[in-house]
């Protein structure tokens, strides 16, 4: 299995390399459409809840102005006209709309109706447009004295007549700016026009680039308006310039009154309206230099902060406008200054932030009736008036990012009520969303390393659902919008491969932690260590755990009268049941050496109880041994002793051996120690000895032990304290533990050299355990000591020679 580090590289280089191919497939808009798809959802889904709350957000500063149903219905009043005919082919309706806008005063009245040059000198006299001739020579019949007269007489060929109506009806309407503009220079308040006009692109509508002299009249007019070089920076080198304009007819466009171009864009993936160009250019043929315009929705923008396009060339202190492309647009006056965030085509993102039903409204008929005089004007008055078509069937419509079917008036509406109201969303860049995408895949790469597979799992679903959160309340908030779908898949497709790798990884760890502790711990043990193999110190590491040495007294004499077979019958008759019970108690097989085994409990898994462990099992076995002790002597002739040593401390546990081929192990003085007392049995007489450490352990939990000495054993020089584990001390009587008692009585009289009391308790031991080895052997010594008492600088300890 690998490293704990070499897998956290892994996956951290798996996560690197989705976060790089998730990059390139947001960059190449392949997933664009489901991006789109999720902000036009983010739109919908803000604008319910904020209309559930009655916080819909969108300014009474800009009005509608609408071509209604009412206002194409003639059943409805005379004012009214079938869209196309009558007062609309005569511009009557917008003669009159012009006499009540100066008594409404709108400070801006923007205009999203195109007013096309002369309609019949294409001549077209197909079955349909004759229809359509012959309708609106009816109207003029009906409706206009002069001309009725003059289509009566049939003095001129019935086109020719239209033509001379059309221009009738453009020059009146012409001649009412003027009329207004005069008013303005005598001082009176009168509202700013802004006319629409639209450009053209080869590769869009076949149009024919502008000819230098041709339409100079045209270029000419378009540079009075247009956006001083001083005022742009940041144009870049792939800028799609227009090749031609379509302007309204020539008698409005020598009328005082601003353009403003009506372009509104469809995105390519699904056709719906997110971003509206404010600024854009075409090349001057005669000298190649750009020229930008501004939008209706820019232009109306600037008029209501009192910046005429006009004066933008020369000096207007305290007012004017900057264009950074791929920035902001800066418009100033003494007053404000408004900042409008633009791409490096010089487009608006929109926040559409209400629907067209939610900004107030006017009929257009309502408005050229004059029945509602006062109404209206308190309605338009100060306002910036946008004039569009909105009646059913109308063809100026689209869909957007929240509305299906919208009149184009409302795309424009939307983008001056951001702009004045300074409401914005900015869609993250390509390095934002490139630095989102390596932070979300570095999270999860991080969670996954550190966590457990189910942890890790919740985890990066709590991590998917957080960022879908924070990107809705940062798109809730205006503040931004970031993307969500890119990023989701992309945190699924890293948890899925992430997920791929750790099952083989923890899989191939599988099979090596079952290959090889499979027959040296318990199935629930070795379960665990499956599911937690990040647990186990195969690579090295200090660790406090208890080591457990057995061996069968005197079995190589025993192994010299057996056949081989006979041998191999009683070592796996004997070690059979020894094995299971080190398993059952969690322990963990390291070794058989012959006769002998070598078991550790707190490796390869920490265990907080691992000496209670031990000494638990030690005692089990050699309860188990009593019973087989009589099978051993009538099958085998083998008298079954077996000696323990356990001994608690710190070790060094890891894998361990050559480069091919090394197993898990422990090492250090603690395991010397325990492999050091197995043998030190013999000497007094007992089955179990344990070391300080352990009994340090287990001190308190019921345990029958015995301080039995202190001795040094081979290869040390510090002397250590040891003790014999008889039991558990409810199974003792009362004897028992007064004999113990006067052992360790003795023992302590002895070390202070008091030989005669030490001797008293020792024989008093005896009488009541008679055959006590131990107290044997110290009578012994006492006596000894007495005869010829050590030297002064005695300590008490036994100093063990050999390790057998």
């Amino acid at each position: 299995m690998p490293g704990k580090h070499r897998t956290t590289l892994a996956i951290l280089l798996i996560c690197t390399v989705i976060a790089v191919v998730a990059s390139l497939v947001s960059s190449s808009g392949w997933l664009e459409i489901y991006e789109l798809k999720m902000i036009n959802a983010q739109f919908q889904l803000r604008y319910w809840l904020r209309s559930g709350l009655n916080r819909v957000r969108v300014s009474d500063r800009v009005v509608l102005a609408g071509i209604d149903a009412k206002t194409v219905d003639p059943s409805f009043s005379n004012f009214s006209d079938r869209w196309g005919t009558g007062g609309w082919w005569t511009r009557d309706h917008w003669v009159r709309a012009m006499e009540y806008l100066a008594y409404y005063k709108p400070k801006v009245f923007a205009c999203d109706v195109f007013f096309s040059p002369h309609r019949t000198r294409f001549r077209d006299t197909s079955a349909y447009q004759q229809d359509t001739i012959d309708s609106v020579e009816q109207t003029i019949r009906q409706k206009k004295a002069g001309l009725r007269d003059l289509a009566k007489g049939e003095k001129f060929p019935r086109l020719e007549i239209l033509d001379i109506i059309d221009d009738s009806g453009s020059n009146t309407l012409a001649s009412r700016f003027f009329d207004i503009e005069d008013a303005r220079a005598n001082g009176e308040k009168m509202p700013q026009f802004v006319i629409p006009f639209y450009f053209n692109r080869r590769q869009e509508n076949s149009s024919e680039p502008w000819a230098a002299e041709k339409d100079s009249e045209k270029i000419d007019r378009l540079k009075r308006q247009s956006i001083p070089p001083s005022c742009l920076s940041g144009v870049p080198a792939d800028y799609p310039f227009a090749d031609s304009a379509t302007l309204p007819f020539d008698s409005l466009l020598d009328a005082p009154v601003t353009l403003g171009f009506i372009d509104v864009p469809r995105d390519p993936e699904d056709g719906n309206i997110r971003r509206v160009p404010l600024v854009q250019g075409f090349r001057d043929p005669r000298s190649g230099t750009p020229v930008f315009l501004p939008s209706l929705s820019l232009a109306a923008c600037l008029l209501d902060m009192g910046i005429p396009l006009e004066t933008l060339g020369t000096e207007q202190p305290g007012s004017g406008i900057r264009v950074e492309f791929g920035k902001e647009i800066h418009l100033w006056n003494k007053d404000r200054h408004l900042r409008i965030p633009i791409d490096l085509r010089g487009s608006m993102f929109l926040n559409f932030e209400g629907k067209i039903r939610d900004f107030p409204q006017v009929s257009f008929v309502d408005m050229i009736r004059g029945g509602r005089a006062k109404e209206v004007r308190d309605l338009l008055q100060d306002r910036v008036v946008i004039a569009g078509v909105t009646f059913t069937g109308g063809t100026d419509v689209g869909p957007c990012a929240i509305d299906s079917n919208v009149p184009l008036a409302f795309i424009h509406m939307t983008a001056v009520d951001d702009i004045l109201r300074q409401s914005f969303l900015r869609p993250a860049g390509r390095w934002t969303r490139t630095g989102i995408l390596f932070a979300l895949l570095a999270l999860v790469g991080w969670i996954n390393s550190t966590s457990r597979a189910r942890v890790s799992g919740f985890g990066t679903f709590f991590l998917l659902l957080g960022y879908i959160t924070a990107a809705f309340l940062l798109f809730f908030s205006n503040i931004a919008s970031l993307p969500v779908v890119v990023p989701a898949l992309s945190l699924i497709i890293g948890f899925a491969a992430i997920s791929l790798f750790r099952y083989q990884v923890e899989q191939k760890g599988r099979i090596d932690i079952r290959k090889k502790f499979s027959s040296m711990v318990s199935g629930d043990l070795l379960e665990r260590m499956e599911e937690n193999p990040e647990s186990l110190a195969l690579g090295g590491e200090r660790r406090d755990v208890t080591v457990f040495f057995s061996d069968v007294a005197g079995f190589t004499h025993v192994a010299e009268t057996l056949t081989p077979e006979k041998l191999v019958e009683v070592i796996n008759t004997y070690l059979t049941p020894m094995t299971e019970i080190i398993l059952l108690s969690h322990g963990y097989l390291n070794k058989f050496l012959g006769d002998g085994i070598m078991a550790v409990w707190g490796a390869p898994l920490p265990q907080a109880n691992h000496a209670e462990r031990a000494c638990l099992a030690a005692l089990a076995q050699q309860r188990k041994i009593d019973e087989l002790r009589p099978l051993f002597r009538e099958k085998f002739g083998v008298e079954l002793k077996v000696r323990m040593g356990i001994n608690t401390g710190p070790v060094d546990a890891g894998n361990m051996g050559s480069l091919n081929r090394f197993e898990y192990t422990v090492m250090g003085d603690s395991v010397n120690l325990a492999a050091r007392l197995e043998p030190a049995n013999k000497d007094y007489g007992t089955r179990i000895l344990i070391g300080r450490g352990t009994f340090e352990q287990i001190r308190g939990k019921d345990f029958a032990v015995r301080l039995l000495d202190r001795i040094v054993v081979e290869g040390k020089t510090e002397p250590a304290e040891i003790y014999e584990l008889s039991g558990m001390e409810g199974d003792q009587s009362p004897r028992d533990r007064e004999a113990v008692g006067l052992f360790e009585g003795g023992l302590r009289l002895y070390w202070e050299r008091k030989w005669d009391q030490a001797l008293e308790c020792f024989e008093g031991a005896l009488k009541i355990v008679p055959g006590d080895a131990a107290v044997g052997l110290f009578i012994r010594r006492v006596k000894a000591c007495r005869q010829t008492p050590p030297p002064a600088e005695w300590n008490g300890v036994y100093v063990r020679e050999g390790k057998s």
